[in-house]
């Protein structure tokens, strides 16, 4: 192979040909890559990103089980302030005793009737009436004028003060409240006494009512004592003796706020903190049980400190799994697989499937728990629905039509399978259902046919995955229940959206990539393309070859068990070349050969001109890599036998030397299964028209002639058919020859007729009748 083959064939494979510094850009480029992949796969199927919390209300029901990630000590606030409340409440008051405040009032009506002494022994006595209004306008009050009488004509008033002062200390000792409400309480609970100016004896413990009065009882008892104690006094003055106690009189036992309120915030403060421990793995909250305010306040703590160093680790573990299962996945497919694609697109192929298959299985997951809380629906059942499957028939789709292996959808769904199982928690039950969907999502869409095919296929993804519903909930220890119904469901849905995202990606894919897909085949295998078109026009020959070398190489595929679709269409464009110069190939001659007028290796440019035209039409159309395949390869680099023999006969006479390099096409070899398939069918079909009455003996020594002389050329040698898959091929052409297209038909008298006399006409005029090489078919 020559360097500029080569370069073609990296080109068609996608690989750099400029050299080794653009070379290590593309390794540079393609490492960041594969870490950007790895990173967005991590964050995506990190537990702290895209993953909704679940904060159930107090009184509802649970939707879902939740089990503690890790250990955890959760504060019940709540209990701990009401027990704080409690202790403080607890913690006996503190209240203030004055016992001196009989000494003050009785100060304060001594002071009065000293001034009055004083007013009415001034010399001279001032006039009575002025005296009253002084004495009114000292008390703030208006005395009764006969009290006020009584007591201008008392002989001592010093000596009343004295009686007064002595009559009110007998009361010393009670304790006076403010009102029958904090006498109600003291006399039920415990308190404390700070004496006022007794430092010795300043605090004792206090309980009942004993030695307890409100001032309205102080006043009363006051009035009792009076009328024995102070008798001998004009009732009036006893009056006004009693209306000044009435109004200098207070409460002696007063509530010390902040000695209390100190007390009772040493008694909260003693008083630990209530906590909840949740130990890892430990159940909070079961799936259908009342939420309490315990189970509220654990799932609060599990959801607010979600961040922590473990959850980093945890993060740093899932991505390095991925780093290891995807380089090893690449390793294995490469090393187990000769026909997996060696190429930078399928590594792109299958890394941008295996993200859009995590984004949207992260969606319909969140989306599936959402709805689980709206409705009511046991969340657990939204596991069923996340996408995994959809990563495996994609690469079946792209991939697998390119290579015809299933290996990349296999990994790919063993990946997905593993992060959408870490990501819904369901274990490996969980698991083994992707797997399943999975599989038959690969093997699904390894064909595919027609457009509602991805339908179909979706399908039957769903179907298998609701038959797997049942395993999975007995693996997981549940007993059968309505709600496997609704798995299956989930399940069934799952399936559906598979095959909706499949029809709405795949041109994305195919624009995106520049891949052919089955999809995209059926659309080029009808006849209403415009390049087709063009050719059962312009070449109809040519078209007719076609559509017969299709139909060959169809069969051939489906014996071995390669892309018979592709096979299909490969065939039908891979003389598109052809349509520039059609007379020069004689499949579209009907008379004069124009080659006989050209030199040998004039002739061999214009054959071979029809390779690089068809490659521009390839290209101009976007008809994807099968098809440029099957223009670059279906002749290989094999000789143009007819061309060479005619130039070196002439050269003979010239005595001159040809090479014979000059007289093959430039290549390169078919490189896939269906690439060989398309060479050998191109020569058979070709072949075989030039049999007058083929028999089976006749067609079957023909078609292993052929494919043996391409085995011997070494055209076969990079499409990696096996000997048995080339028998089969051998196989597969006879049948379709023999039975299809070339079987014998009994002739009618009168055709039977015209050629007996057209071979007597030809007898008649003998040899020298110009038939047109098969060589010259190109």
């Amino acid at each position: 192979m020559g360097p500029e083959r080569e370069k073609w064939v990296d080109r068609l494979r996608g690989r750099p040909v400029d050299g080794a510094g653009l070379l290590s850009l593309t390794v540079l480029f393609d490492l960041s890559m594969f870490v950007l992949l790895v990173v967005l796969l991590t964050v995506i199927f990190s537990p702290v990103v895209l993953r909704p919390l679940y904060l159930p209300q107090v009184g509802d029901i649970a939707t879902r089980d939740i089990k503690a990630d890790r250990d955890l000590l959760v504060e019940d606030a709540e209990t701990t302030k009401k027990r704080r409340q409690e202790a403080a409440t607890a913690a006996v008051p503190v209240y203030d005793w004055d016992p001196g405040m009989m000494e003050t009032v009785a100060r304060r009506i001594g002071e009065h009737l000293k001034w009055l002494e004083d007013a009415r022994s001034a010399t001279p006595r001032p006039d009575r009436d002025r005296m009253r209004d002084a004495f009114f306008e000292r008390l703030e009050d208006v005395v009764d004028e006969s009290a006020f009488t009584a007591m201008l004509g008392m002989n001592e008033l010093a000596g009343l003060a004295t009686e007064i002062s002595t009559w009110l200390s007998e009361h010393n000792q009670i304790r006076v409240v403010s009102g029958p409400e904090v006498l109600n309480d003291l006399a039920n609970n415990s308190f404390v006494i700070h004496a006022m100016g007794d430092e010795a004896n300043r605090t004792t413990a206090g309980s009942g009512a004993t030695g307890l009065m409100d001032l309205v009882g102080m006043r009363r008892m006051l009035e009792k004592s009076a009328e024995q104690r102070l008798a001998h006094l004009p009732e009036a003055v006893r009056k006004w003796i009693l209306d000044q106690v009435g109004i200098y009189i207070r409460p002696t036992l007063v509530l010390n706020l902040a000695e209390t309120k100190m007390r009772r915030d040493q008694a909260a403060a003693v008083v630990d903190p209530v906590f909840y421990r949740v130990r890892r793995g430990q159940m909070v909250i079961q799936e259908g049980a009342e939420v309490t305010d315990a189970a509220r306040l654990k799932i609060d703590a599990l959801n607010q400190n979600r961040w922590t160093g473990k959850m980093a680790l945890n993060i740093m573990g899932l991505a390095m799994a991925l780093l290891l299962f995807m380089w090893l996945g690449r390793k294995f497919l490469l090393t187990t697989s000769m026909d997996f694609p060696k190429d930078r697109k399928t590594l792109y192929i299958l890394g941008t499937i295996l993200l859009v298959t995590s984004l949207l299985s992260s969606l319909t997951f969140t989306i599936g728990q959402g709805l689980a809380e709206i409705f009511g629906w046991p969340a657990r059942m939204a596991a069923y629905l996340p996408l995994a499957a959809f990563g495996s028939a994609m690469a079946s789709l792209t991939i697998g039509a390119r290579a015809g292996i299933p290996g990349g959808a296999l990994m790919l769904g063993a990946i997905l399978s593993f992060l959408c199982a870490l990501e819904s928690d369901g274990g490996l039950p969980i698991f083994l259902y992707f797997m399943v969907g999975s599989l038959v999502g690969g093997a699904n869409l390894r064909v595919c046919r027609k457009r509602y095919d991805v339908l179909i296929a979706g399908f039957w993804i769903g179907l298998s995955q609701a038959i797997t519903v049942p395993a999975v909930e007995l693996l997981s220890d549940r007993s059968p229940s309505w709600d496997w119904m609704l798995g299956a469901g989930m399940a069934m849905t799952s399936g559906m959206l598979i095959g909706l995202w499949g029809l709405a990606l795949i041109p994305l894919f195919e624009f995106l990539f520049n891949i052919t897909t089955d999809s995209r085949l059926l659309e080029l295998a009808s006849g209403d393309h415009p390049l087709l078109k063009s050719l059962s026009l312009r070449s109809p020959g040519t078209y007719h070859h076609s559509v017969m070398m299709g139909n060959l190489a169809e069969a051939a595929a489906e014996n071995i068990g390669a892309n018979p679709l592709m096979a299909r269409v490969m065939a039908l464009y891979h003389d598109v070349g052809k349509m520039n110069k059609p007379h020069y190939f004689v499949e579209n001659q009907s008379g004069e050969n124009r080659h006989d007028h050209l030199s040998p290796s004039m002739s061999v440019k214009v054959i071979q001109g029809h390779v690089k035209d068809g490659v521009e039409m390839v290209r101009e159309y976007k008809l994807g890599g099968p098809i440029l395949e099957a223009v670059t390869t279906h002749h290989g680099n094999s000789l143009l036998q007819y061309f060479h023999n005619r130039a070196v006969n002439q050269a003979a006479k010239r005595g001159e030397k040809i090479s014979e390099a000059d007289f093959r096409y430039p290549g390169p070899k078919p490189q896939s299964k269906e690439g060989g398939i398309l060479m050998m069918a191109d020569s058979v079909e070709a072949a075989a028209r030039t049999l007058k009455t083929p028999s089976p003996a006749q067609i079957q020594s023909l078609v292993a002639r052929i494919v043996a002389s391409k085995i011997a050329d070494g055209q076969l040698q990079e499409c990696r058919l096996t000997l048995q898959e080339i028998a089969r091929i051998e196989e597969a052409f006879t049948r379709v020859l023999t039975l299809g297209f070339y079987h014998r038909r009994i002739e009618y008298p009168d055709q039977i007729k015209k050629r007996t006399e057209g071979a007597r006409q030809h007898v008649g005029h003998g040899p020298g009748k110009p038939v047109l090489s098969p060589m010259a078919r190109g």
